[in-house]
């Protein structure tokens, strides 16, 4: 409402005689979309200040004149030294017009996506535009006009059936908005479906009417939870804490300086409380899949070892075998098979898979218990974040939340870390330049890479102890469950992973970052995509 005919009617009249005879120093912007002019004459300096960037449009007058020494522009240097005139608005327009000495006219178009402020000449022609961006000339003005008589404003009632009740009011009355067509309907005291009615439209009208009357002798306040300017106390926010003003410019000023804040503080907040919820789903699913792997990785790998160990021998040569579960009432359980072994060597793997698991579990049980408690330490972040309401209370929180970032993310190191057993490390590139580094500057000749076959995904390097050090089997298919996790095969049931020494690898002549050429695999394991 801040830009609405009334306020700017309310503001045009004030302003006549507060503006009259004042001098235009200078002009110049230091904020997107807001320009500022200072006038210089007795009592004091002030400043007058148009906002032209939606969704908050308007103008005020503060008292002073603070100017940027840096990051500001000026503009409309012809109006400095003139005198201001007169001050108005054009009739059923939102368009303020100030007057000046040398036949300079300042025009503010307070309206639309295209809102801007243009200097005019006698002849009406833009000498300069406060929005550079936007080009073109003004608008054309287009006055609307009020309904002069009850039979005026049933015809146009009549044309508007189709709509609701407030948006067929705004389109009837021209100068309110839907804020203000919900106010005259409430004030009417007639319900929606009454309006067909003549009577009932008749009662609408004289609601309006007076709303009309009040608005063009205001008395302004601002309500707050939610913000909102009015210029004349609003039947539908009685129960609403109020702030009244002697003045329009006063009122305007205030709540301009009280909704930037607002939008300033939202700027602030949204992007904290969007990082808040995403590391907060982050954690419910990660509790949420280590939970499972506590209830089903062992007994999975145990039960398909049963299976096939029951089963008739197979030679090698299958990816999977389709086999009756024994334990499951007969049901058929497809059982993905490294083709290089047989059905006996694939049972053996799976029992040992089964085995890790189990010597695993208090590791697993350590890590579910150390992130359900990051889960609940981000539910009461998140608590607090939400009983905040001002910015001086969002950085105390900021302060107080420091300390816990540090020690939770620790110092960023290079590569992606996994200690695995026997004082194994496992490296695993972030993203295409970070693998490109880890392969070509910190992998050694005989460190093992690791890569998702035939899909892209990042560099993983196990790193040896020495030259002759052969890491045990399960490690190395642990590296690769890992190494496939982290590439394009993540959402598969089974992976193919390359696994050679790095000295087998060189970057790919022009290629992108990351990309390689592997000259030998000297081993591809088919693996389950997994985290430790």
């Amino acid at each position: 409402m801040l830009n609405s005919y009334y306020v700017l009617n309310a503001l045009a009249r004030e302003w006549q005689g507060l503006l009259s005879g004042r001098v235009v120093h200078s002009a110049w912007t230091q904020a997107a979309g807001e320009l500022s002019v200072a006038l210089s004459a007795a009592p004091q300096w002030c400043t007058l200040t148009f906002l032209t960037h939606g969704p908050l449009l308007g103008a005020f007058v503060k008292p002073g004149c603070g100017r940027a020494r840096r990051n500001q522009r000026a503009v409309f240097r012809q109006l400095s030294g003139q005198e201001i005139t007169r001050v108005r608005i054009v009739e059923g327009e939102r368009i303020l017009q100030i007057d000046t000495t040398g036949n300079l006219r300042l025009e503010a178009y307070l309206f639309g996506p295209r809102a801007n402020v243009f200097l005019m000449d006698a002849d009406g022609t833009p000498v300069g535009r406060f929005q550079t961006r936007l080009k073109g000339s003004p608008p054309d003005p287009r006055p609307a006009a009020m309904p002069e008589s009850p039979q005026q404003f049933l015809e146009r009632w009549a044309t508007r059936q189709g709509m609701s009740a407030v948006k067929a009011l705004s389109a009837v009355m021209p100068f309110f908005d839907r804020t203000l067509a919900a106010e005259a309907l409430h004030r009417s005291g007639v319900e929606p479906g009454e309006t067909h009615s003549s009577e009932g439209a008749l009662r609408l009208y004289e609601a309006a009417s007076e709303l009309h009357r009040c608005l063009l002798d205001p008395c302004p306040r601002i309500y707050r939870n939610p913000l909102a300017l009015a210029l004349c106390p609003m039947v539908t926010r009685a129960d609403s804490p109020a702030e009244e003003f002697a003045d329009t410019d006063t009122a305007v000023r205030a709540y301009a300086q009280q909704a930037l804040a607002q939008r300033a503080f939202q700027e602030a907040y949204e992007p904290r409380r969007k990082a808040l919820m995403a590391a907060l789903g982050k954690a419910h699913r990660s509790v949420d899949r280590l939970r499972r792997l506590q209830m089903v990785e062992d007994r999975q790998s145990q039960r398909y070892g049963d299976l096939l160990m029951a089963a008739p021998p197979q030679p090698p040569g299958a990816g999977r075998m389709e086999l009756a579960d024994l334990f499951q009432g007969g049901t058929p359980v497809q059982i993905p098979l490294n083709p290089a072994l047989s059905s006996l060597e694939n049972a053996e793997k799976y029992y040992e898979r089964a085995r890790n698991a189990r010597r695993h579990r208090k590791h697993l049980d350590a890590r579910v218990a150390r992130e359900e408690r990051r889960l609940k330490q981000l539910q009461a972040n998140l608590g607090r974040l939400q009983a905040v309401r001002t910015m001086k209370e969002l950085k105390v929180l900021d302060r107080d939340l420091a300390p816990m970032r540090a020690s939770a993310s620790g110092p960023r190191t290079l590569f992606r870390r996994y200690d695995l057993d026997g004082g194994y490390e496992l490296r695993v590139g972030r993203n295409a330049k970070e693998s490109e580094l880890l392969t070509t500057r910190h992998a050694r000749p005989f460190d093992l890479w690791l890569h998702a076959r035939g899909v892209s995904g990042a560099h993983a390097v196990l790193r040896l102890p020495g030259r002759q050090d052969k890491p045990p089997a399960h490690l190395v298919e642990q590296a690769a469950a890992i190494a496939a996790w982290h590439s394009k095969a993540r959402g598969s049931a089974i992976a193919a992973v390359i696994v050679t020494p790095r000295k087998y690898v060189r970057k790919a002549k022009g290629g992108a970052p990351g990309a390689m050429v592997v000259m030998r695999e000297m081993e591809v394991l088919l693996v389950e995509p997994g985290l430790p």
